[in-house]
């Protein structure tokens, strides 16, 4: 019976011959997320950080204190990081006397909740919220701390520049987004209130105008918080073929 057996494994080895050693077989691999994962412990961060530029309409029948928005925003902040023990957000708020524009940056979770208090509208206070952009596993930030202004004047631009394209229109507002964020770069924490009391002064040329907000709010190429939240926030489901058919068929199916 020994001897059976061993012909029958040696008949299987021969019929399945060994894979040719190669010199790849000493090469250790590694895919895009470990790369990516170790990038961000050198960077000692605790997470992915992500962008999300988006922007909106001021409610008009809201009775609001011009701060009282940049406030609700850090309250929530703070609040989140403190929860999730997680990275902390940067970014720029910026509250036009009818508009706002606002550059976050952090964490998903933390960012889709803010989705989610846009759509609730955040106290009634804002309206019309449209994503400008939205950038997974940014390199670097582009603020090194998250505040807010108030703008008391509005900056406009030419009236033939509101009737650019949709293309022209959204390169415009993020050339002017990061060549802002670039010179604000330049500063360190503790000067960065001195260098956003100077926006309306020194670097008004560099303001997103309100009228370039209101153009791009009428693109309907931008998704607004509920398409985005349905696009990408929810989970994926899939009817299949056999579940619209009555009565359901068994598997494997009766010849």
């Amino acid at each position: 019976m020994a001897d059976d057996e061993d012909a029958f494994y040696d008949d299987e080895s021969r019929s399945n011959p060994a894979r040719p050693s190669s010199a790849l077989d000493n090469v250790t691999r590694q895919n895009l997320l470990n790369i990516v994962l170790e990038r961000t412990r050198n960077a000692n961060q605790k997470c992915l950080i992500h962008r999300l530029i988006y922007f909106g309409r001021l409610n008009p029948d809201a009775t609001r204190n011009p701060m009282e928005l940049g406030e609700l925003y850090e309250t929530f902040f703070r609040s989140t990081v403190g929860n999730f023990q997680t990275e902390p957000v940067s970014g720029l708020l910026l509250v036009y006397p009818t508009y706002f524009m606002h550059i976050l940056e952090g964490p998903e979770n933390v960012l889709f909740d803010v989705i989610e208090e846009g759509i609730k509208g955040i106290n009634n206070i804002i309206q019309d919220f449209k994503v400008l952009v939205y950038i997974s596993n940014v390199p670097g930030r582009l603020f090194s701390i998250w505040t807010f202004r108030v703008l008391s004047i509005s900056m406009r631009i030419d009236g033939s520049k509101m009737q650019e394209s949709f293309e022209n229109s959204v390169t415009d507002a993020i050339t002017l987004i990061y060549k802002l964020s670039n010179e604000l770069l330049k500063f360190s924490k503790v000067q960065m209130k001195s260098a956003l009391d100077q926006l309306t002064v020194k670097y008004s040329h560099l303001l997103v105008p309100q009228d370039l907000i209101e153009t791009l709010l009428g693109h309907k190429e931008l998704l607004t918080f509920l398409e985005f939240r349905m696009k990408y926030m929810l989970p994926i489901h899939v009817t299949l073929h056999e579940e619209l058919v009555w009565p359901s068929q068994s598997f494997p199916p009766k010849i």
